[in-house]
């Protein structure tokens, strides 16, 4: 079980100065979350999480099956964008390898072979991921998808592979008060998923409720859901111009 508090702090995205939309950042390092992974292993190890350090391999809860994703939801003005960031090995999913998707059988995964493999994590990584705003949810069992990090060819069988899944809907975003609902399931009981929401200038976030969240600033909003509490929602408004 997880015990205590985690924090994760990460960096808001770009906004548009002009018209104070937000959009993707332009560099999406791997690293983004090496923060939240960090601070995780150190709440885990706090909380009285048993890494199993002195057990079998096969055993031992890996960093990815503790934290499966992070998620970023980003809202502009005129438009709603969210990212997934995956990154997984074969033993995470109960396999000895990728060797299943390697389908002409030369030992490594081609470019058209990993993006089997990318369309199927896809699935599999947001089946129970659900984000809205104002009742409007981003359609992520058909987002765009790219790897992180990796050749486009030639994938070694028993290498981990990173992929970041990306959703924008276009939603107009008007003066008043708006509604939010952010949903994830980790698979493993004692997994977490790391969500920030994060607003366009001239908006405020108002009530959160839910599981653990922590408002970063008025305009940023960091949570962290599990199995027990798989759900944040609340308020944010748009306030008249003067």
């Amino acid at each position: 079980m997880l015990r205590g508090s985690a924090r994760v702090t990460l960096a808001p995205p770009p906004c548009d100065a002009h018209n104070g939309a937000v959009s993707a950042p332009r560099n999406q390092r791997p690293g983004c979350f090496l923060t939240a992974f960090l601070l995780v292993v150190l709440c885990a190890l706090v909380g009285g999480i048993s890494l199993a350090v002195a057990a079998p391999e096969s055993t031992a809860k890996s960093i990815q099956e503790m934290v499966p994703r992070q998620v970023q939801v980003a809202v502009g003005r005129d438009h709603v964008w969210a990212s997934v960031r995956v990154s997984l090995r074969p033993s995470d999913l109960g396999l000895p390898s990728w060797q299943r998707w390697d389908r002409d059988g030369d030992g490594s995964l081609s470019a058209a072979e990993k993006d089997v493999l990318a369309g199927e994590l896809r699935d599999r990584e947001t089946e129970f991921l659900a984000l809205t705003v104002d009742g409007h949810a981003l359609r992520l069992s058909t987002a765009r998808w790219r790897w992180e990090g990796e050749p486009a060819s030639a994938h070694a069988l028993g290498a981990p592979v990173t992929l970041r899944i990306e959703a924008r809907t276009d939603l107009s975003v008007g003066v008043g008060e708006h509604r939010y609902v952010l949903y994830d399931k980790p698979s493993h009981a004692d997994g977490i998923v790391p969500i920030r929401f994060s607003l366009a200038s001239g908006m405020v976030l108002g009530s959160v409720s839910g599981a653990r969240a922590e408002k970063r600033s008025a305009r940023r909003l960091e949570a962290v859901v599990s199995q027990r509490a798989p759900v944040v929602w609340g308020t944010f408004e748009r306030p008249e111009q003067p």
